[in-house]
């Protein structure tokens, strides 16, 4: 079973950094999607804090059969998997809605910091903010 992946700031298509092109290069691309959360603008890039009445958007993308993409990603994301509690984003499993109307479970990342003080998203979307 394949896995996939929900990204809402600086790993959607438009925005990618340089240095991850040729990895998120090799992810099939799903289209837009839509999950329930918060998004924060933390100035170079977003933050999720997944649940409650927001919506968040986003893209979904199928990951390679690639444990060693996770682990890239993990680090770009600042994820410590042997150290959850240290990390500033955690990966979470997520249901989100495709634009088509189906629903997967995907991986995402959520932020773990403080929220106080940080500016909402209001729209719930990083590129329209």
């Amino acid at each position: 079973m394949p896995d996939y992946l929900f990204v809402y700031g600086t790993l959607r298509a438009s925005c990618v950094p340089a240095e991850l092109q040729g990895l998120v290069g090799s992810f099939v691309p799903l289209g837009p999607a839509t999950t329930a959360g918060v998004l924060y603008d933390l100035g170079p890039y977003p933050g999720a804090v997944f649940g409650g009445d927001g919506q968040i958007a986003g893209e979904v993308f199928e990951l390679p059969d690639d444990r060693r993409v996770l682990a890239a990603l993990d680090d770009y994301e600042g994820f410590l998997p042997h150290d959850p509690q240290g990390s500033l984003y955690i990966r979470v499993r997520r249901t989100v809605a495709l634009s088509d109307g189906r629903q997967l479970e995907c991986w995402a990342y959520a932020y773990q910091d403080d929220v106080t003080g940080r500016q909402r998203i209001l729209c719930g979307d990083w590129l329209r903010r």
